[in-house]
């Protein structure tokens, strides 16, 4: 009888980690959805439940992270909005080390740790610390390693593949001390890449189909510098999100590019609408939304 006593506490146990950990990625992805909706203040009210509840695991600073990345590209960038985004950034990953030294982790997680270290590199990236940038690019290689091909085993990945097809294979052929490092690393291939990011968009989770539209548009804009390929990008971002005046920037400026003005006129009215009733802005991104646009 205590045998089965036993096994029937590790069963429950093992559901309530399971609930536990559906019930954490439920409020992450709540969380990241109020940013692309631009709601600020509910963001923050969702993660810092996720911070109460869950202190010793990497997902609510991780997702504090994408909340500062959020505060500092829509408004023009702070340094203690930085170190603040740094900060959650290694709480994470500190977090993050002790649960690759157990072993104890999964598939979804391994998404989330290449995450992790790709925004880590963006961050690099903005301060023009290439090397430092580098670096967190090898870590995020060694998680991706293990997660290229098996897209079909978990969804997110075609998100996180897809762009390192992409970026691989053309960052190797147009920056010299990235083609170095890129001997190590498994070959890149831009048309995969850009097939996976189209699947992605197909996808049944919201924050991976937004992310997949995101880079898609911003690939073709700024990289590719096709226009008409970016635009349905951008009007799925601004339609689905239509509060997010980053997006709307955006798709103004591919309409401006394919030389619909009209359109982008009719974006441009909308998006001064908007940042004049909205309610989840501070001061600072206010003025400086005003002046992007």
């Amino acid at each position: 009888m205590k045998k089965i006593l036993l096994v029937i506490c590790l069963i429950y146990a093992g559901l309530q980690a399971l609930n536990a950990s559906e019930a954490l990625h439920g409020k992450g992805e709540k969380a990241i959805t109020a940013l692309h909706e631009f709601s600020f203040h509910s963001a923050d009210t969702i993660i810092q439940s996720m911070e109460r509840q869950y202190p010793d695991h990497y997902l609510p600073h991780l997702t504090r992270a994408h909340y500062y990345w959020w505060k500092m590209i829509s408004q023009e960038s702070e340094v203690r909005k930085r170190k603040h985004y740094l900060a959650s950034l290694e709480k994470a990953e500190k977090l993050v080390n002790q649960m690759v030294l157990d072993g104890a982790y999964d598939k979804q997680d391994v998404f989330h740790f290449i995450n992790l270290y790709a925004m880590k590199a963006r961050l690099d990236l903005l301060n023009g610390e290439y090397r430092a940038a580098l670096r967190h690019v090898n870590r995020c290689v060694r998680f991706l390693k293990t997660s290229l091909g098996y897209e079909e085993n978990f969804e997110g990945f075609y998100l996180t593949s897809g762009l390192y097809n992409y970026m691989t294979d053309y960052a190797t052929g147009r920056l010299p001390l990235f083609f170095v490092y890129a001997l190590l690393y498994p070959r890149g291939d831009m048309e995969k890449g850009i097939a996976q990011l189209n699947n992605a968009t197909r996808l049944e989770n919201l924050i991976v189909r937004t992310e997949a539209h995101y880079f898609l548009m911003k690939i073709f804009l700024e990289l590719e510098k096709d226009f008409m390929k970016a635009l349905p990008h951008a009007r799925w971002l601004t339609e689905k999100y239509p509060g997010n005046l980053i997006y709307l920037y955006h798709y103004h400026q591919v309409l401006s590019l394919s030389r619909n003005e009209t359109m982008a006129l009719d974006v441009k009215r909308a998006y001064h609408d908007i940042l004049q009733n909205h309610n989840h802005l501070s001061p600072a991104q206010r003025n400086y939304l005003l002046q992007l646009l």
